[in-house]
């Protein structure tokens, strides 16, 4: 049998059609969305001196298995939150001139308590408890 160039571009669109099958099919069973790390219970780290951040400003740091957000309000409070967005696992960011959360990848805004303000996030950021003592912020998960 002769290979022809209509049936090289057959077997070609077929064996793309199942490429894009087999992905689609890949996606929709979950086999390619990242795995849920939990946290370890009863975490507590220190995540910056108590000096460290000015009013109105933001450090991002390690909580366990995550990324986390400690953000300092105009008032001096403390705000620590997981700094993965709920939508599709983006690092957030926090944004001082208009005091809140944002999420570079598909727009959602947080406010600084993790609500959601707008765009596609389906749930408010995880919060953290904040506790000052002996010149260290410690974040911790206990509820």
């Amino acid at each position: 049998m002769q290979a022809t160039r209509r049936r090289f571009s057959g077997w070609l669109l077929k064996g793309g059609l199942a490429g894009l099958v087999g992905y689609v099919g890949w996606k929709l069973l979950g086999t390619g969305q990242k795995k849920e790390i939990p946290e370890p219970p009863d975490l507590t780290v220190i995540a910056a001196a108590s000096n460290e951040l000015q009013p109105n400003s933001a450090k991002n740091f390690t909580f366990g298995p995550h990324g986390a957000l400690l953000i300092r309000l105009d008032d001096g409070e403390y705000r620590a939150l997981t700094s993965v967005c709920t939508h599709m696992g983006c690092n957030v960011r926090y944004l001082p001139s208009v005091q809140q959360i944002w999420c570079p990848c598909h727009k959602g805004i947080y406010n600084v308590n993790g609500g959601v303000v707008s765009g596609p996030p389906p749930r408010p950021l995880k919060r953290y408890l904040v506790d000052i003592s002996n010149g260290e912020v410690l974040v911790s998960n206990r509820s």
